[in-house]
């Protein structure tokens, strides 16, 4: 070993960091008096211990240790050395996988990652995209991906990711690329059109010392750009607030997989607080491909029409038609982790809709989604019926009324939420139950 390195034991799979009774034993035989496991059963052996490290490197597999329940083998640790410039080091654990990082490795990055500072790109070239998650399984599951396989997906959204985008095309992907071994991801970027510039996410983090993110052009934590004029603020999460929000500067984001068919969890309910120069431009909120800069310009163009209250949302309304203002979370959706609407809940608006002959005006924080996506996602089941959004507003009462003011014609309507407001047209509902038939009959009530 070099005089300015040294050696650390890590656990390289997703299990934790257990010996093996057979190497526990070899330490004891070599001389080691210590403690080998905390009341959790984590091995709590200096990971640069000498005796610990020649134990790995002399009984190779048969060093590592399982982790059991019920009697059954749940895991098995992957014991193994890396070897780095010391004295100081830094074990970044991710669900029991382990990734070493040396001092001199956290301050080179540092340098690397110089900050931000403006640099221009042509317009035309340009693209944004973030959470693809190539080769992730349970991220269909969870963001309710049409596919019934990782290498489905990932075939497909590198099919879509070269339609869009051309040969000598910039792409600035905002975190959360990849799983898998360095190779995979090597092997995915080859395959890819343009240079990528990734603004890292949380899973990027430990692709780092794995060498997964050496082949992208760069890589930094933020990045504020400039494209035909327009600033624009890069990271990989949306910010409650960001400089130059109120100056025309957009923020551009993922990591909260927002779009019409999946659902973001926790996240969901602060999207409404995004300002009108901020989107999503994760592939769940873009039909699975990047988005251009135009595209994402029209975007932005539109959600600050309407949150000035320049646009009304409207879509096909019937002049003088009864309106449901619906706010759907709490009122079709009574769990923060789902998108999917509950059953009950949505044969009683259907009820509603049919007895009062009422369209829907969708509002609260699924107003930013847009009438096409919510036909053609998770309000689908009443495509018919829906005519539009209300625009951004302080308050239920205060979009709602932007929205009648530019509505062409006066509505007789009632508004479904699980928030309180003054207004006296509204139903307030439980969010635990969602709308239940007697707020459907109080709405139809206030309709008639």
């Amino acid at each position: 070993m070099k005089k300015d390195t040294i050696k650390i034991a890590y656990n390289d799979n997703y299990a934790g960091f257990i010996l093996s009774r057979e190497a526990m034993t070899w330490m004891k035989e070599h001389g080691y008096a210590g403690k080998f496991n905390s009341a959790h059963g984590d091995c709590v052996v200096p990971r640069h211990h000498p005796l610990l490290v020649e134990c790995i490197e002399a009984l190779g597999e048969a060093a590592a240790g399982t982790i059991k329940a019920a009697g059954k083998v749940f895991d098995t640790s992957e014991l193994r050395i890396a070897e780095i410039e010391g004295p100081l080091y830094y074990i970044v654990n991710y669900d029991g996988k382990e990734t070493v990082i040396s001092e001199k490795d956290l301050i080179d990055t540092a340098v690397r990652k110089d900050g931000l500072f403006l640099e221009s790109f042509p317009e035309d070239k340009v693209f944004f995209t973030a959470d693809t998650h190539f080769g992730n399984r349970s991220i269909i599951h969870y963001s309710s991906r049409p596919f019934e396989s990782a290498e489905q997906m990932d075939e497909e959204l590198i099919r879509r990711w070269n339609e869009t985008v051309p040969e000598d095309g910039i792409v600035f992907h905002l975190g959360d690329f990849a799983h898998g071994p360095a190779s995979r991801w090597s092997e995915i970027l080859e395959r890819l059109n343009g240079s990528i510039h990734l603004v890292a996410g949380n899973h990027d983090l430990y692709a780092a010392k794995k060498k997964g993110l050496e082949n992208f052009s760069s890589v930094r934590e933020q990045r504020i750009i400039e494209v035909g004029g327009q600033k624009i603020y890069l990271n990989h999460y949306p910010y409650l607030c960001y400089g130059g929000a109120y100056d025309g500067i957009w923020q551009l984001f993922g990591h909260v997989h927002s779009g019409p068919l999946s659902r973001s969890g926790l996240d969901h309910p602060r999207l409404r607080m995004l300002y009108p120069g901020q989107y999503d431009v994760g592939v769940d909120n873009n039909d699975f491909r990047p988005v251009s800069f135009s595209e994402v310009k029209g975007k932005i163009d539109e959600q600050v029409r309407m949150a000035s209250g320049e646009g009304n949302g409207i879509a096909t309304s019937t002049a003088g038609a009864p309106v449901v203002f619906l706010d759907v979370d709490g009122v079709l959706v009574t769990k923060v982790t789902s998108r999917k609407p509950d059953f009950e809940p949505s044969m009683h608006l259907d009820w509603l809709l049919r007895e009062s002959g009422a369209e829907i005006v969708v509002t609260g924080g699924w107003a930013t989604f847009g009438v096409g996506d919510l036909k053609a996602g998770p309000l689908s089941s009443f495509a018919s019926r829906l005519v539009g959004t209300t625009p951004r507003a302080e308050s239920h009462k205060e979009a709602v009324a932007a929205w009648l003011m530019t509505a062409g014609s006066k509505h007789r309507y009632v508004v479904l939420s699980a928030t309180p407001t003054d207004d006296t047209r509204a139903v307030l509902v439980d969010p635990k139950t969602g709308l239940t038939l007697k707020n459907a009959e109080d709405a139809l009530e206030i309709l008639s």
